[in-house]
C-alpha cells in the first residue's frame, strides 16, 4: 500500500513539472 502511495505521489510530482514546463514553453514562445 505505501509503495503504491509513493509511486502516485511520485506520478503526480512528474505531472506537476511537466505541466510547469508546458507552461514554461507556452510563455516563450508566446513572449518571444
Amino acid at each position: 500500500m505505501r509503495r503504491t502511495e509513493g509511486r502516485q505521489e511520485e506520478l503526480n510530482q512528474n505531472a506537476l513539472n511537466l505541466h510547469d514546463e508546458g507552461k514554461c514553453e507556452t510563455l516563450r514562445t508566446r513572449y518571444a
